[in-house]
């Protein structure tokens, strides 16, 4: 990118059965001021008939591209999109239920420009009904050190994630997305391991709360706790396995200190001792909220993850 030329963005938008919100989301979308904006959406197998229709309205839009695909799921269908997306500086993730504030990339873009390392922005959320009446914003977790806490806890929400080219070059690394529990943990991981995350304590986005969301949020904290036992009593796989591929992959490339945090992990499959000694360690990966923490703890203490 030239000196005073506006940046080039590559929107990644995965798309699956969303008539009611799409007209409106890519209208935001392309109401971004201050960039260069191409949207890259990958239809993820969708069965309605009249929301393909709709998407089809696009497919002449000088700024729209357009593919459709067999049914992925998010993580796959996200990934397919970064892997396959066009040239661009940087790359913003889009669901297809939001709505974006004009500034929303120009706000990410200005905190990312300043760095020169990989690097990931993410930020708090409004928090709105279908109507996009608000209902509270999020909190900025209390990090005090992101890669420990991006190995057992995600604070990066994918619609709120825009990366540098240099971080793409890194994730585009990974051979198998079958054991990520979601793409924006992922690059959360990789930027915190690699270069930096940018948290903004102010939100450009209307995040909706509906029936249909596929991971949702919510502002209230006992409700989040309730949410997150149930996705777990569900099964959607285990930040464990997550960890030992990102190893696998990364393990190489880790400088010292971050490498000792993933080895101190082999005393969780140890004697209840070496665990003990685990929770006490400085090493120990740590999530943000202090009850969560301990109750995290206890867990491992107790070998609760599989």
């Amino acid at each position: 990118m030239k000196k005073n030329e506006s940046p080039n963005v590559c929107i990644l938008l995965s798309t699956y059965n969303g008539i009611r919100y799409i007209d409106e989301q890519i209208k935001s979308v392309l109401s971004q001021s201050d960039v260069n904006l191409n949207i890259f959406i990958r239809d993820d197998g969708s069965t309605d008939e009249l929301f393909l229709k709709q998407l089809e309205t696009y497919s002449n839009h000088s700024k729209i591209v357009i593919k459709y695909g067999e049914n992925l799921g998010v993580v796959g269908s996200f990934w397919w999109l970064l892997r396959h997306a066009p040239d661009a500086d940087y790359y913003a993730f889009c669901d297809q239920d939001d709505y974006w504030l004009p500034t929303k990339l120009a706000r990410a873009i200005e905190l990312i420009s300043k760095v020169s390392c990989p690097a990931l922005y993410c930020s708090v959320l409004n928090y709105t009904d279908e109507n996009l009446n608000s209902l509270g914003i999020s909190r900025k977790p209390n990090v005090e050190s992101y890669f420990h806490n991006s190995l057992v806890e995600n604070v990066a929400t994918g619609c709120s994630v825009v990366i540098n080219d240099r971080l793409k070059e890194i994730a585009l690394k990974t051979t198998s997305v079958n054991s990520i529990l979601m793409h924006d943990w992922w690059l959360y991981i990789l930027a915190s391991a690699f270069g930096r995350v940018l948290y903004d304590d102010k939100s450009y986005i209307y995040y909706r709360q509906h029936g249909g969301n596929v991971v949702g949020g919510t502002p209230s904290y006992f409700l989040n706790l309730i949410s997150r036992i149930h996705r777990f009593r569900k099964g959607q796989g285990s930040w464990l396995a997550q960890v030992r591929v990102f190893y696998e992959i990364y393990g190489d490339f880790l400088d010292a200190d971050n490498k000792k945090v993933l080895l101190a992990l082999d005393g969780y499959h140890d004697g209840i001792l070496s665990r003990f000694k685990l929770v006490l360690s400085n090493d120990c990966p740590r999530r943000c909220n202090p009850i969560d923490d301990v109750i995290f703890k206890v867990m491992m203490l107790f070998k609760l993850f599989k």
